[in-house]
């Protein structure tokens, strides 16, 4: 395994513990962001594979999860996240490299949201099995007058028992109070953040915390009391005897787990049922987010999977650290044909190669100082106006090729770019020219190529004659 270094930053909530996987000349830089109950240091592995790969790996433990402060798996407010890990990519940039942000369970649901925020300065998302959009079992189980405070069940964690077993033995997985460092174990207290959509009350009860099972009430009190309301019910301990289990036929209505309580004589309210969102409920298959790749979802080994996602999408824009050559003045990009983009013949459909010109040649401005959102907010945009392309043979699926850049012809308003896509660097299996002309961004017309455009562009050394 790769060594790590671990190091702390002041967090919106306390100090939180970050840790990296250095690699010398990385190509990429992978940001991990863990799931619920969980922490950076179970990414071992899968930073492994990214180091190996060509990426410098950073993932920070987030608020009341591993050595983090924090109160125990709580997070009342997922925007005040989303920020410490913008601190932590803040620290972690590095202009000359791309950034991939990998994001698994809830980690999944804040990577999307940071995407939403700062996708700009993202080259990639990744999403392995993340929480979004509508799941009726969590909102059955919000709508609860008393939250289940009942631990993650290591079995629905994987189809390989023995992530399951490392999971239950690792000291800071988990949801109860055990698992924090001892120094930072302490009586539950409430906060004064507003409610989300993962915290908030129940119309009935007003002070249900569905993320711990504790009752709060909606007045800013420093530690936890009953409220009189609704929730005063509440037993004072956990029920140890309610726990996840299956029945006879080993799964409960329509394939999900259900609560059962044992200790109860009283016949016992609706039990709500949950799906655990990395499985499918009708086949209890693990799902993967994203393009769907028969190959990747055959892969039992999570870090297998991730960096396959990485070789699919992360090929696509990290530009390897190539400087253009200074003799023929080429910027090369590199890519790894995927599954959706092979047609019926077995070979990349034609419409994917004005695609690959795209990428490379937002590759190729960024390369040389000039990233489509610096071009944009000095009031300038490209559009293109004419493509040419001659195929010489096709790329199949897991081919591996780079698409070579330069600069063709610089007139007045308008520029052309010479492309070769070059299978193993070397065959070139297609060549292209594309014509863009520069115009203003209020929508006024054509402009003259300004100054950075130009410079950019750099000298015309055409890949192709004529």
């Amino acid at each position: 395994m790769t060594d790590s270094q671990e190091w702390t930053f002041e967090g919106h909530a306390g100090n939180l513990t970050a840790r990296t996987w250095p690699r010398a000349n990385a190509r990429y830089i992978a940001l991990v962001c863990h799931g619920y109950g969980e922490h950076i240091g179970r990414y071992e592995h899968v930073a492994d594979v990214l180091v190996r790969h060509g990426a410098v790996v950073h993932g920070v433990d987030h608020v009341g999860h591993g050595r983090s402060a924090g109160e125990r798996v709580l997070i009342p407010d997922y925007e005040a996240v989303v920020d410490d890990f913008h601190e932590l990519a803040t620290r972690a940039r590095d202009p000359k490299l791309p950034t991939v942000l990998i994001g698994h369970s809830m980690g999944g649901m804040i990577a999307a949201r940071y995407a939403q925020r700062y996708g700009h300065e993202l080259a990639a998302l990744v999403l392995s099995g993340p929480v979004l959009g509508r799941w009726d079992a969590a909102t059955d189980l919000l709508a609860l007058d008393e939250i289940p405070d009942t631990p993650i069940d290591p079995d629905t964690l994987s189809r390989d028992p023995d992530v399951g077993k490392a999971y239950a033995e690792t000291r800071w997985c988990g949801t109860a109070a055990s698992s924090a460092p001892p120094s930072r174990r302490s009586p539950r207290a409430s906060t004064t953040s507003a409610p989300t959509a993962r915290s908030a009350p129940s119309p009935r009860s007003g002070c249900t915390d569905p993320t711990t099972g504790s009752c709060r009430s909606r007045a800013p009190a420093r530690e936890s009391r009953p409220c009189a309301g609704w929730c005063s019910r509440r037993r004072p301990t956990r029920a140890p005897a309610r726990d996840l289990q299956r029945d006879q036929q080993g799964r409960g209505p329509g394939g999900r787990t259900r609560f059962i309580t044992e200790h109860s004589e009283e016949p016992s309210p609706p039990a709500p049922t949950r799906v655990h969102p990395h499985r499918d409920s009708r086949t209890s298959r693990p799902r993967l987010a994203g393009w769907g790749l028969p190959s990747f979802r055959e892969s039992r080994s999570p870090c297998a999977r991730v960096a396959a996602w990485v070789r699919a999408s992360c090929g696509r824009v990290a530009s390897r650290g190539v400087s253009p050559e200074p003799t023929s003045g080429a910027f090369t990009f590199p890519l790894t044909v995927r599954y959706m983009e092979v047609d019926a013949q077995g070979v990349v459909f034609n419409a994917w190669y004005l695609t690959y010109f795209d990428e490379a040649m937002s590759a190729f401005l960024t390369a040389r100082g000039l990233p489509y959102q610096k071009m944009i907010e000095a009031g300038f945009d490209v559009q293109l106006v004419r493509s040419e392309i001659d195929w010489r043979s096709g790329l199949r699926w897991q081919d591996t090729a780079e698409v070579a850049v330069s600069t063709a012809r610089i007139g007045r308003t308008s520029f052309a770019l010479d492309f070769e896509v070059r299978r193993d660097g070397d065959e070139v299996t297609c060549a292209g020219r594309t014509v863009y002309v520069v115009v203003a961004t209020d929508g006024s017309g054509k402009r003259e190529i300004p100054p950075p455009i130009a410079e950019a562009l750099g000298e015309p050394a055409p890949l192709q004659a004529g």
